[in-house]
């Protein structure tokens, strides 16, 4: 069965179908339909190919072979990046988006931590976050690319039953996701949570707030990641 609205609204499912979301089972695009011609009354998510699919994962895995390409052109893994000295590694700092919003303290703590760990800020792998480093979604996905063991992530709206089960309230935002490891028998389960507190009271401009589907998706994947990977 897909995914229907008693998991995800009207408006989240174009959301996923229209910012590059994939099938979790076969890697189709998604479609977002009427459901009648399926015995649902209502608007459906479903994987382009089988009807029967009812997962979806951020990823396109063309997109992430390119992704690896340029990282080997540009020489970014976390070798290359551990091997950088200190003085480069706050240059690359200086060029990231976010470098006016740090102290020089900060940017320095930044840099020494990109080094030891091998994360590049300026692909926005890293951060300062409340004054301590953050690793961003798009470290730890390439991190755990490059241990040659990951073997796929699956992500979708929780459903009903374990909205009920977690005691989750409507209106919050609640992922389950899947990280696969080559060589386990099961999958390595995280959960992502965005409180409906957390999408109001500010000015409207945080990621929480404008797309907080992603960030719950985003916080499940980091929760898997840290599980499957130890990142």
């Amino acid at each position: 069965m897909p995914i229907t609205t008693d998991q995800m609204s009207h408006e989240e499912m174009k959301r996923a179908a229209d910012d590059g979301h994939r099938c979790g089972k076969c890697g189709s695009r998604l479609i977002v339909c009427w459901g009648g011609a399926y015995g649902y009354n209502g608007w459906i998510l479903r994987c382009s190919k089988d009807i029967n699919h009812n997962t979806i994962t951020r990823h396109d895995q063309d997109y992430e072979k390119k992704v690896q390409q340029i990282m080997e052109v540009r020489k970014l893994d976390s070798t290359s990046l551990m091997k950088m000295d200190e003085n480069k590694m706050l240059e690359r700092v200086g060029m990231a988006r976010f470098p006016q919003e740090l102290t020089l303290q900060d940017k320095k703590l930044l840099a020494q931590v990109a080094v030891t760990y091998g994360f590049d800020p300026l692909m926005n792998e890293i951060s300062i976050y409340q004054g301590r480093p953050f690793v961003s979604i798009d470290g730890r996905y390439r991190k755990a690319l490059e241990t040659g063991e990951m073997d796929g992530i699956e992500t979708r709206p929780a459903n009903t039953q374990e909205r009920t089960d977690w005691q989750i309230p409507d209106g919050d935002f609640f992922f389950r996701s899947e990280v696969y490891r080559k060589g386990c028998g099961h999958p390595f389960i995280g959960w992502g949570r965005v409180r409906v507190s957390e999408t109001v009271g500010g000015k409207g401009y945080k990621p929480v707030e404008t797309n907080p589907q992603r960030m719950a998706e985003k916080r499940a994947e980091a929760q898997a990641l840290r599980k499957a990977f130890f990142l």
